[in-house]
């Protein structure tokens, strides 16, 4: 390539490119949460959470290792970054949460929604047979567990996904926003 010549990129392709490695990422953090979910293991639990917690510097550390290997003579707008970042968690999202609607269809069986009401009902228990609170707030409690059980109950794979990607989207977008402040130069 020439001196006078500029590289050239194609922001779609390489942003599904990082979105694929951040999708992995996102299967592997829901497949960590499943298996919390269904063994009860505290540990695995807190795994998810530091998952969770180390997203923005795994997406960082995509978008910074490909514009530095591809592209480090050009400078990074705070545009273009955010371009990279909302495309990259776009990509991402669609691919976890395909690979989850495939496993919540086909495999789960309504397990993951027994989980979870399994650690509502425990929860209800606990709050109701240790007496830390007050009647009225076990009240409270035991009335708002009323209504949340039959929504969880009532959820389909569709809705369970379409939830995940809603929740991935804003979170990906704001934490999007942060990042390309960062990296921008």
């Amino acid at each position: 390539m020439g001196e006078t010549e500029t590289k050239r990129i194609n922001i779609l392709q390489t942003s599904m490119i990082l979105g694929t490695w951040l999708g992995l990422f996102l299967t592997g953090r829901n497949l960590v949460l499943l298996l919390s979910l269904k063994t009860g293991a505290s540990l695995l639990f807190i795994l998810y959470l530091f998952l969770t917690l180390a997203l923005p510097a795994f997406m960082w550390f995509l978008f910074y290792n490909f514009w530095n290997k591809e592209l480090d003579a050009l400078p990074v707008t705070y545009t273009i970054a955010l371009m990279y970042y909302i495309l990259m968690v776009l990509f991402g999202t669609l691919l976890s949460q395909f690979i989850a609607y495939l496993y919540l269809r086909f495999f789960d069986n309504n397990a993951f929604q027994g989980y979870l009401l399994d650690i509502l009902q425990n929860a209800r228990l606990e709050i109701n047979s240790t007496g830390l609170l007050s009647s009225e707030l076990t009240d409270m409690y035991m009335e708002k567990f009323d209504q949340v059980i039959p929504i969880i109950e009532s959820y389909s794979p569709r809705s369970i996904v379409f939830e995940f990607i809603s929740n991935n989207l804003f979170f990906g977008n704001c934490t999007s926003v942060i990042l390309a402040f960062i990296r921008k130069k």
